[in-house]
């Protein structure tokens, strides 16, 4: 280790005004690793440089459309709405639009391949973006985005810049510079950012292998949107035609019924024929204040039990709670409308819920209860039968005999249990890929922090691909294990 003192790549008196500023001294010495100085940063490489943003970039913001935007065609609009988390441009949800007339006509805010996009005002203040496409038609964003467009891409990697934007090092400045919703953060402070700049090289580098694991992620939620697709359409199919291949659905015999075509050897029942609710009485939770229980509730919108959290005895003995087990159906009563509704995971051994989820069970092996819970979790489905529920569609409470005459189809219990085989399977898969997307996004921000600290070096990664500004002859980067 080496005992060096405070040290800039920029002149004196800048270097006193912002060690000043940053807590730093300049008189101040640190125990530093071999190869690093002191800087207002922090410890960085030493052939490292830092300079302020203002002195790389130049900014825009985008103006408004007299009129409001066009919301049918026209040129693509980006605002803060639509610079999502991970740095990605998302127009899925809410796509915005102005006419080709005044972008022709604007003097600032059209968008370019290669710009970095920063939210300037709002509640997604600070949010930003990398630009590597726009469509033929054009792009531009509102006034509520910065456009930070690099002066010299042979000196400085925009994407480099781009990912810097998502460090810590970047936030804690724009948590600085922050004004409120409003006001949020101004050019003239954004300008003066201090961001560590290594080698052209090296920013290249880090540019690359943060790009391989941002699309490994990508590619895994493809991979999970293609299994929630393959999800709903497996439902559809099973619902319909029973567990048995697509290419021999027309083999199958159906029948017409008041909740649409199914096999002809399957019954409709109301709930409360294949279920019963469990008697309070039964059900009583016996509090033991050294015990450890689990407080669960159902999820909205039909995602199933979640444990809610975790709780001594005796912080529930004055309260109303019922104890559950394993394989019980849960619905809540308040929230009924937008599907909360679940089985109890076999996980949960020792979990315990209010008076607002009556616990219902199976009437001596008659139903198969997964095999429900996915059957009730179709959209289309569920919207369709609460209908049949008195007050369903009224009421903000549903009573348990309301919710027991809902009607569902009854296959033989074999057909049942297989059909759940079978969707758990898909559900798996998706988990799997899920972990997968938490392992990535866990792995982005380690190395985003260690890159852009310079605590992990990556100059051995060379080249560039002008298109994107990474490296087409990197080292490949080692397959991730599932």
């Amino acid at each position: 280790m080496k005992r060096k003192g405070f040290s800039t790549t920029e002149n004196t008196a800048r270097t006193e005004v912002d060690a000043a500023a940053s807590g730093h001294s300049v008189a101040n010495t640190e125990d530093l690793p071999d190869g690093f100085q002191m800087t207002e940063l922090g410890p960085l490489p030493e052939d490292w440089k830092v300079v302020r943003l203002g002195e790389l970039a130049q900014f825009q913001t985008g103006q408004r459309e007299k009129g409001g935007a066009r919301t049918d065609q026209g040129i693509i609009s980006v605002g803060g709405e639509h610079i999502t988390e991970d740095g990605q441009i998302n127009f899925t949800s809410s796509p915005k639009y102005i006419s080709r007339e005044f972008f022709q006509n604007m003097a600032t805010g059209k968008v370019n391949p290669g710009d970095i996009l920063v939210v300037k005002d709002g509640a997604r203040t600070g949010k930003s973006a990398f630009v590597r496409q726009v469509p033929p038609t054009g792009m531009a964003v509102n006034e509520h985005v910065f456009i930070i467009r690099v002066h010299d891409q042979n000196a400085v990697v925009p994407e480099y810049v781009a990912f810097w934007f998502r460090s810590k090092m970047a936030w804690d400045q724009i948590r600085s510079a922050y004004h409120g919703l409003i006001g949020g953060i101004n050019r003239r402070e954004v300008t003066k950012f201090l961001l560590g700049l290594p080698p052209l090289p090296e920013q290249r580098a880090i540019a690359h292998v943060l790009r391989a694991v941002q699309r490994a992620k990508e590619a895994t939620e493809g991979v999970i949107a293609a299994l929630k697709e393959l999800k709903k359409s497996l439902m559809q199919h099973l619902f319909t035609y029973g567990p048995v291949p697509v290419t021999e659905r027309e083999r199958v015999p159906l029948q017409e019924t008041e909740i649409g075509p199914i096999p002809a050897h399957w019954r409709v029942v109301r709930l409360g024929e294949v279920l019963y609710e469990v008697p309070r009485a039964h059900r009583q939770v016996k509090i033991v204040d050294n015990e450890l229980y689990t407080r669960i509730a159902t999820k909205l919108y039909g995602y199933g039990i979640a444990a809610k959290e975790l709780v001594r005895g005796s912080q529930i003995a004055s309260k109303e709670m019922y104890r559950t087990q394993p394989g019980d159906f849960l619905f809540s009563k308040i929230n009924i409308k937008k599907g909360a509704f679940g089985v109890v995971p076999p996980h949960l051994t020792n979990a315990v819920v209010t008076q607002e989820h009556p616990i219902l069970r199976p009437k001596d092996d008659m139903l198969h209860v997964n095999y429900l819970d996915y059957y009730l979790k179709q959209p289309h489905t569920w919207e369709r039968l609460k209908v049949h529920a008195k007050g369903f569609s009224g009421k903000e409470r549903v009573k348990v005999r309301e919710f027991l005459s809902v009607p569902i189809p009854l296959p033989p219990l074999a057909e049942q249990r297989e059909i759940a085989r079978m969707l758990q399977a898909v559900d798996a898969k998706i988990a799997a890929e899920e972990r997968r997307r938490a392992a990535l996004e866990e792995l982005f921000k380690t190395l985003l922090h260690a890159l852009m600290s310079g605590r992990m070096r990556v100059p051995h990664i060379v080249g560039g691909e002008r298109s994107c500004d990474s490296a087409p002859d990197a080292d490949k980067l080692p397959k991730l294990e599932d």
